[in-house]
C-alpha cells in the first residue's frame, strides 16, 4: 500500500471516529442543552457549532 492511500484510510477512519463521537454526545442533550448560556455574553452550543459549520 503506498503512503498516499494508508493516509487517506487513517484520515477517514478519523473523521468517521470523532463525527460518531459527535453524534453521540449530541443525542444526549436536549433544545434547551444546545441553546443554554452560562451568560448573556457566552456562546451556546448551538451558536459554537454553527461557527464551526462555517456559518
Amino acid at each position: 500500500m503506498d503512503f498516499g492511500k494508508n493516509y487517506l484510510e487513517s484520515v477517514l477512519f478519523e473523521f468517521h471516529r470523532y463525527k460518531s463521537m459527535g453524534d453521540k454526545t449530541f443525542a444526549q442533550l436536549s433544545e434547551s442543552d444546545f441553546l443554554w448560556q452560562y451568560q448573556e455574553e457566552d456562546n451556546s452550543i448551538s451558536q459554537i457549532v454553527k461557527h464551526i459549520v462555517g456559518n
